[in-house]
């Protein structure tokens, strides 16, 4: 059906209408508008009203209705369901929905609304309505307690009110009276009641208000701003500006031709007959279609993905590994980030009281997103610090002590792996992957191997070996071992973090538990097919003999020979600056350097506000361009007059040596100003 105008109106209104009272206050419903079939009308004389239309027609009576609408690229004419394109304009949220607090890319806030990409809209209604219901308890709860307090200091509020003939705002005019209130509960009580809006930043799910992705803090935000600067004509001691994330192709590395080829013509078909295109892309092209739906990549796939990616997937494994693997535990995801969620999120346990929360074990210094995500689901993190003395290894002493401190407080139930590092640049010898699997069968965690940098390794004669690898070499000792190993295409050679393309692989897990992970990944439908395509073009590039094999080899090799060249020269230069000592880079992408700052630095990070490793990134970011990720972001934060920051060897090599000049001086400068 297509609803009326005049319908629209009546559920706008009646949204409005039903309020949750105490005295005149209220609470408003939210509206949320799935409007994916917008497209598709075949009456005549018929129209699409949306709702944000018939909301705005209604004039300033509405202007704080809460109104989140939903538009998908699967459906109308376009009907684009693999390529997983969608968004959502949300009204009068406040700023406790912005990036900044969410952790979330939400969008470019316009006239009080946002646009996001589909997978946060579908978080934020998901949280909101299971959040309505917990608002209700505690309103019940709290009144039951507070009923007369309520009660006298509404009486006040109301006389507050006609004073100042309402021209502050309500919750202005409540703060007068916020530091009188005898107790915490009657202070919250207050703050739900008196707002007009069902999802502020008190009601919000707090699972959203733990997340805090702290490598895209204020020094990113601040990083635009110069980027707008320059643009602007604002004179700079440099012409643009670097961000030290692990953004390959934003940093200029190339594409690979054989990908970009064989995804022009799954996107164009009629290119099978262009000239331009050799045989083996198009061939490869063809296989994914004939495996697809209706022939086209814009079609759905199957939950665990497009069958022979997946066996591309699974032979790419076995040739590494030196043993089997089979397609049905591969998983393919939407980049790295979603397979890191489903290792994280098959672990959690309801809390209890007395057992407490799911415990996970993550590196220090180590990727943020697993903090950011295990504070999403409220567990307990289990710190572990890596050796920087020994190359950042892992020390088993070291994981026995942290993991029996943390037992009296959680439930520990996997450790996380990240080989290479990210940010430390190591990559873990045999030995040592086998160390810490045996300790993970002694203490009967699930090991999650994050292992998305295997491509990256930049000295000769280290190696890298993946858990899955030394595992089967084990033998049937350890054949019940549960083992959930992570890969993607944004980094290697390819560096195509944009197309989101990723796998997970499940080793020891029962078919019971497989089934209940496909099950649930079941409701985002598939991964987009563009991050598929991507990830096993990856795992099963030309070949030997094929049309395109001389210039994918060539391109690998340099995208790899200037990893390799730069790698070196980061260890090189960044040791060779006052006070400042960096382990050898071997693998991953970034350098981890521990720098000695003055203590009169120190002092005056202090005085500003902000942690000495932020001050002293914030302070090169401003002199050089260069934004540098404090330490802190990656769970350490020093001791004594010891930080760190992370540095990526991503730059081109034609911006490579001008940007370490740029920040040697710097060094030099920052280390005199301030010298003890």
């Amino acid at each position: 059906q297509i609803l009326s105008y005049d319908n629209i109106r009546e559920v706008i209104k009646f949204c409005a209408r039903e309020k949750l009272y105490i005295r005149k206050q209220s609470l408003q419903r939210i509206l949320f508008a799935d409007e994916v079939n917008q497209e598709t009308v075949f009456t005549k004389d018929i129209i699409f009203h949306s709702c944000r239309k018939v909301l705005r027609d209604l004039g300033p009576k509405y202007n704080n209705f809460q109104l989140m609408s939903l538009n998908s690229a699967s459906k109308g004419f376009y009907g684009e369901c693999g390529l997983r394109g969608g968004n959502a304009i949300k009204l009068q949220f406040r700023d406790m929905m912005s990036p900044s607090n969410s952790g979330s890319t939400i969008g470019q806030e316009q006239n009080g609304e946002y646009a996001k990409p589909f997978h946060i809209w579908r978080e934020v209604a998901n949280h909101a309505l299971v959040h309505i219901s917990t608002v209700l308890k505690r309103l019940f709860y709290f009144y039951a307690r507070t009923e007369g307090k309520v009660k006298r200091y509404l009486r006040k509020i109301e006389e507050q009110n006609n004073a100042e003939e309402k021209i502050a705002p309500m919750h202005e005019r409540l703060s007068k009276f916020h530091k009188e209130f005898m107790d915490n509960d009657c202070y919250h009580l207050l703050l739900y009641v008196l707002d007009m809006e069902i999802l502020t930043e008190e009601s919000i799910n707090p699972a959203f208000k733990r997340v805090n992705y702290r490598v895209r803090g204020w020094l990113e935000s601040r990083s635009y701003e110069i980027q707008q600067e320059l643009k602007h004509g604002a004179k700079k001691p440099f012409s643009e500006v670097l961000i030290h994330y692990g953004n390959p192709q934003g940093m200029g590395q190339p594409p690979i031709t054989f990908f970009r080829q064989v995804l022009a013509i799954l996107f164009c078909p009629d290119l099978q007959d262009d000239d331009r295109f050799p045989q083996d892309a198009k061939r490869r092209a063809k296989r994914i279609l004939d495996d697809m739906i209706g022939q086209t990549i814009g079609s759905y796939t199957s939950t665990q993905g497009i069958n022979v990616v997946r066996e591309d997937i699974a032979n790419f494994i076995s040739q590494r590994d030196g043993h089997p693997a089979v397609s049905s535990d591969i998983y393919l995801t939407d980049g790295g980030a979603e397979g890191l969620e489903v290792m994280l999120g098959i672990v959690q346990i309801e809390t209890h009281e007395v057992t407490g929360r799911a415990g996970v074990m993550i590196p220090t210094p180590g990727f943020s997103m697993y903090q950011a995500r295990l504070l999403q689901h409220n567990s307990y993190q289990i710190f572990y610090p890596l050796d920087e003395d020994n190359n950042w290894a892992l020390n088993m002493a070291t994981l026995k002590r942290v993991l029996e401190e943390a037992r009296p407080h959680c439930v520990p139930r996997a450790l996380v792996l990240i080989n290479p590092g990210n940010p430390t640049g190591q990559v873990l010898t045999y030995e040592n992957i086998e160390e810490i699997i045996r300790f993970c069968a002694r203490e009967k965690l699930v090991l999650f191997a994050d292992e998305v940098y295997q491509a990256n390794i930049h000295v000769d004669g280290v190696k890298f070996h993946s858990c899955k690898k030394v595992l089967r070499d084990l033998g049937a000792e350890y054949s019940n071992f549960q083992l959930i190993s992570l890969h993607s295409s944004a980094k290697g050679y390819a560096g195509e973090c944009g197309l989101r393309g990723g796998y997970i692989e499940l080793v020891g897990l029962s078919e019971k538990v497989k089934a209940r992970i496909k099950m649930y990944l079941s409701v985002r439908s598939c991964p987009s097919t563009v991050g598929q395509v991507i990830m096993g073009l990856i795992c099963n590039p030309p070949k030997p003999g094929d049309e395109s094999y001389d210039r994918f080899l060539k391109e690998k090799e340099t995208v790899l020979d200037s990893h390799k060249k730069k790698a070196q020269l980061t260890t090189e230069m960044l040791n060779s600056m006052d006070g400042v000592q960096c382990n050898e880079v071997r693998g991953a992408v970034y350098a981890f350097p521990r720098i000695t700052l003055p203590k009169k630095a120190i002092e005056e990070a202090k005085a500003q506000g902000m942690p000495p490793d932020e001050f002293y990134c914030w302070r090169a970011l401003e002199k050089t361009g260069s934004y540098l990720v404090p330490g802190h972001s990656f769970d350490i934060n020093g001791s004594g007059n010891h930080y760190y920051f992370r540095i990526t060897i991503l730059p081109s090599e034609d911006k490579f040596l001008p940007m370490f000049e740029r920040l040697k001086t710097f060094h030099q400068d920052f280390m005199t100003q301030y010298k003890d």
